[in-house]
């Protein structure tokens, strides 16, 4: 066993994928108890930042990965993750908003930056480009909403696509992980949408 401590940079950095297997819950964070204290701590570090200080070290957990054996050389290394996958999705939904952010703005370096660690770069020569291309694979019943915040790139978008109802119809809740991304607007500048718990 291998366990040290990584930022999330370090774990997003390399080409791989993080594979959540099916016997794993779907993602279930929500804001009261997950994403609003996560979202005070990033933005409480990125004052210190911007403060020009550094910021200490965030500890959020253990995430404990298996490494999937390669059959090619030239094979994506795959981990399964045996836990922490409602904690690697969030941190690929936040990097997904904080690129779209840069993208809409006009930020070229620092979204050039972050690119590489929602996305393999030489996925393309993979047995399954489609799939490899992204860090994470969620399972199944998350692969849509996942998706879409990873290659979307507009928060308009995915506004329009589950939010928007037809014909004045009342809209139901949104997938968990599409609250998480739109949630820094929604729950800090707009109504609540009846997304708690």
């Amino acid at each position: 066993m291998y366990a040290q401590p990584q930022s999330i940079a370090e774990v997003f950095k390399a080409p791989a994928q993080y594979v959540i297997p099916v016997f794993q819950r779907h993602y279930v964070w929500d804001r009261e108890t997950q994403w609003e204290a996560l979202w005070g701590d990033l933005v409480a570090e990125a004052r210190v930042c911007l403060q020009g200080q550094a910021p200490k070290p965030h500890f959020c957990g253990a995430i404990v990965v298996d490494q999937k054996k390669q059959l090619a050389v030239n094979e994506l290394t795959r981990f399964q993750v045996i836990d922490g996958q409602q904690r690697l999705t969030t941190f690929q939904v936040i990097l997904a908003g904080i690129r779209d952010v840069c993208q809409a703005k006009g930020l070229i370096r620092p979204l050039d930056r972050i690119i590489p660690f929602l996305v393999n770069q030489n996925f393309a020569a993979q047995k399954d480009p489609a799939s490899d291309q992204y860090k994470l694979r969620p399972s199944r019943y998350d692969a849509e909403a996942f998706r879409d915040v990873i290659t979307f790139g507009d928060r308009e978008k995915i506004r329009q696509k589950y939010l928007t109802a037809a014909g004045g119809s009342r809209v139901p809740p949104p997938p968990r992980i599409i609250g998480a991304y739109l949630y820094p607007i929604l729950f800090t500048t707009g109504p609540n949408l009846g997304w708690r718990k």
